[in-house]
């Protein structure tokens, strides 16, 4: 490792490395931590968003097949469900259709409901309702004498806002039940999409025949998120920046050992031989700059930088050695290619 690290360029190359690494391990946190941001300030609403009241119904499942046509979010909310461990009533909302990700940013889980399952998102005030099984991680929760996975719990570390939110997926069966008990159904609509007022009209026009429709939209000044795939772009930006940083400082890296690459080809060394030794030596820098920056990355965590946008876990770990291999690999393959084209002459008159 000493005779590896012996060059200033190495060091630098190092430095490079652990920087490209941090961003490329974070990025797509710190991104999310953004948008957490920029919803808050939202409070946690959709770009569009309306609120949907029907009465005098005379097919409710006409009415729900109806409104699930729309492309977006759409929830039944005002529903009254009791807690069975508090023993109290709790406003609650059942998520009827998902085309878009959740507005909230997620303590624990996801906001992937599995179809027909009995599964619940809570606010973080309502996990000490919850409860675990013996040989079993998952954590549950009982409402209406029914037992609910909890897939996700979300929250805010600035305001209660959603400490209280609690939205449900409901089988066939357990929504009939729901239904059954409402004159008046509300519904919350709401998409990032650009514009949704032609599917509130094409509702109105297919409700308003057989029922009393009422609809509101939020006209509150609203702060641009990003869309649902925009984390993903902003991902691979950061890889693809890591990696050209480090192959322009690797440039300058093999300019510093230029005359003892050269001298090495006067002993013999072929290309290929010169490849295994640079790419060796590269896994070797690339694996301290790694362990540096989790070292940062473990103290940044213990210090509370989750709220940074910087967590550990076994996917990023794995993300490590893939880093470690890959970027070798690539980084070297520019000094690979100047090296093949020294001569002896060349490198030491240079």
């Amino acid at each position: 490792m000493r005779r590896t690290m012996r060059h200033c360029s190495s060091w630098l190359l190092l430095l490079g490395i652990a920087v490209s690494f941090f961003a490329f391990l974070n990025g797509a946190d710190l991104y999310q931590s953004v948008q957490n941001a920029l919803a808050e300030a939202n409070d946690f609403r959709y770009k569009n968003s309306y609120s949907i009241q029907v009465a005098e119904i005379h097919d409710a499942d006409k009415l729900l097949n109806q409104i699930k046509e729309m492309k977006g979010n759409i929830f039944m909310d005002n529903l009254l469900v009791k807690i069975d461990r508090e023993g109290e009533y709790h406003l609650a909302e059942i998520l009827l259709k998902q085309d878009e990700k959740l507005p909230y940013p997620f303590l624990y889980g996801n906001n992937n409901f599995e179809s027909d399952k009995m599964q619940v998102i809570i606010g973080k005030g309502l996990t000490k309702d919850c409860f675990t099984k013996q040989n079993d991680e998952k954590r549950y929760i009982c409402i209406d004498e029914r037992e609910y996975e909890v897939i996700g719990v979300i929250g805010s570390e600035d305001s209660n806002i959603l400490d209280g939110k609690l939205m449900f997926q409901l089988n066939a069966d357990t929504l009939d039940t729901y239904i059954s008990r409402q004159d008046i159904f509300s519904f919350q609509y709401g998409t990032n999409a650009s514009d949704i007022n032609q599917n509130i009209t094409q509702l109105y026009e297919k409700l308003s025949p057989e029922c009393n429709v009422y609809f509101e939209k939020d006209a509150s000044a609203y702060i641009e998120v990003g869309s649902d795939n925009e984390d993903e772009k902003f991902y691979w930006l950061i890889c693809v920046f890591s990696i050209i940083n480090c192959v322009v400082i690797s440039e300058f890296w093999i300019i510093r050992r230029k005359q003892e690459i050269v001298i090495r080809k006067l002993w013999g060394y072929s290309n290929w031989k010169l490849f295994l030794i640079l790419y060796r030596e590269m896994l070797l820098i690339a694996f301290l700059a790694v362990s540096m920056i989790w070292i940062i990355q473990i103290v940044m965590v213990s210090l509370g930088g989750r709220t940074a946008g910087v967590g550990f876990s076994l996917h990023k770990l794995l993300y490590s050695v893939i880093f470690i291999f890959i970027s070798a690999w690539l980084i070297v393959l520019v000094p690979i290619h100047n090296v093949s084209q020294y001569t002896p002459c060349k490198g030491l008159g240079g």
